[in-house]
């Protein structure tokens, strides 16, 4: 069997079977993709993600938003479970600046129409995202 809408350049994965470690909510997108260029794929979340629970000390820190410099998001599951806490887009406080390590982390921050003040162009892993000139 043929995989339909093969990537340029990419190799048939027809004889690889693939053990999607992905959060369940999150897999079957990947396993899409994987089954366009013929893979066989077996869905095998490691990673529940859960609602947060905030103690008294997080509370509080959420609180005085106005004393926080950089929020650093870290995925887009960070985004996600942070959002309800988040001050609403015209709220936030001037002095704060969102950061995305990467595009999926940008781009659930552009859904929930807040700025990226800062975020990698290339490398999106944590020592690029450290090494950015905002970050010195």
């Amino acid at each position: 069997m043929e995989p339909d809408n093969q990537p340029p350049g990419m190799q048939a994965l027809t004889s690889c079977t693939i053990l999607v470690t992905r959060p369940a909510h999150q897999a079957s997108g990947l396993c899409e993709q994987l089954h366009k260029v013929g893979a066989t794929t077996y869905q095998f979340p490691v990673i529940e993600i859960k609602p947060l629970r905030l103690d008294t000390r997080q509370h509080q820190l959420i609180s005085t938003f106005n004393n926080i410099d950089i929020a650093i998001f870290i995925s887009a599951n960070a985004v996600t479970q942070c959002a309800s806490y988040l001050p609403e887009p015209d709220q936030l406080p001037h002095n704060l600046k969102l950061a995305a390590i990467g595009n999926a982390t940008a781009n659930a921050l552009q859904a929930l129409q807040l700025p990226i003040h800062i975020k990698p162009s290339r490398q999106f892993d944590s020592e690029s995202f450290l090494a950015l000139a905002e970050l010195q």
